[in-house]
């Protein structure tokens, strides 16, 4: 059994469980590896420590049930192992940027911690999506700014909180552009990086005709015309939304680039949502060139 097999049974293992106590003793003694080896390759092939890994999967169930069922908030985290109702909200919040009942309230998309399959976690089979090609002229971004950093990925947790807050607590009214919901595109762009730290900004907003009248805590950025490839994420639902989207990313970079040929430009990517469509399929614009 190579180590791939060995972390999914661990994995299997942990699902079936979640429900109840998991000791780092019993899932290093299943693996055959001392707990320093077990937790190193446990980081090394998920991404995150066994122990993270269980937390954050009870805390996605538990957002399932917020999202779909109708039992007190309380009760939802006491059943996922978490001792008292303040506990459970401060990691929610920490998973999250919101609060359950916040979440509750918005339904929004949250970066959902799916169970762990390594075999399809590190494989691109039958992922192909191919992109449309644009010429977008200069347009102007208005929109509220977040910092992160790529330092280990972060930003992928980040971004997502950032979303989150920012239909929870209805920034796109306050940016002083209003538009028609049904209108309306949002934008997610990473800009502001600094080689030296690796820290970067996370911007969400909305494309504006000018600056005028703009909220004096928004960010304004001017993009400059760019040829486009456009990838359309596939098609996904509330809890997967997110996933697909980290996945499609991955996919543009790690295989898309390195079979085309095309040159990733140095004017800013964005993504873009239109939250009223309930699509749960973005679109993720790319700057290219030969």
């Amino acid at each position: 059994m190579n180590c791939y097999e060995t972390m999914q049974n661990v994995i299997n293992y942990c699902e079936n469980n979640l429900y109840n106590e998991i000791t780092m003793n019993e899932l290093s003694e299943m693996s055959g590896y001392s707990i320093y080896h077990f937790c190193r390759l446990f980081q090394k092939v998920i991404g995150c420590g066994p122990m993270e890994y269980i937390r954050k999967r009870r805390l996605s169930n538990a957002a399932i049930e917020i999202s779909f069922g109708h039992r007190y908030i309380k009760d939802i985290g006491f059943t996922w192992g978490f001792n008292s109702h303040e506990n459970f909200v401060r990691a929610f919040k920490n998973q999250f940027g919101i609060s359950p009942i916040q979440y509750r309230e918005t339904k929004n998309s949250l970066n959902l911690f799916h169970k762990f399959d390594v075999i399809k976690e590190h494989s691109f089979e039958n992922f192909g999506i191919s992109p449309r090609f644009v010429s977008k002229p200069s347009f102007k971004l208005a929109g509220f700014r977040c910092r992160t950093s790529f330092h280990n990925n972060a930003n992928k947790i980040d971004a997502p909180q950032h979303w989150n807050k920012y239909h929870a607590c209805k920034l796109y009214d306050k940016i002083g552009k209003k538009i028609d919901p049904a209108l309306r595109w949002d934008i997610g762009m990473l800009t502001d990086h600094d080689a030296n730290s690796g820290d970067i900004s996370y911007v969400i907003g909305v494309q504006v005709d000018d600056f005028n009248d703009i909220n004096d805590e928004c960010v304004r950025i001017t993009i400059p015309s760019a040829q486009y490839a456009v990838f359309n994420t596939p098609p996904a639902d509330s809890d997967s939304f997110v996933k697909a989207i980290h996945k499609t990313w991955e996919y543009i970079y790690q295989v898309w680039f390195p079979q085309t040929g095309f040159e990733r430009m140095k004017t800013q990517e964005f993504e873009t949502y239109c939250e009223a469509s309930h699509s749960y399929s973005e679109e993720i614009w790319i700057p290219i060139g030969r």
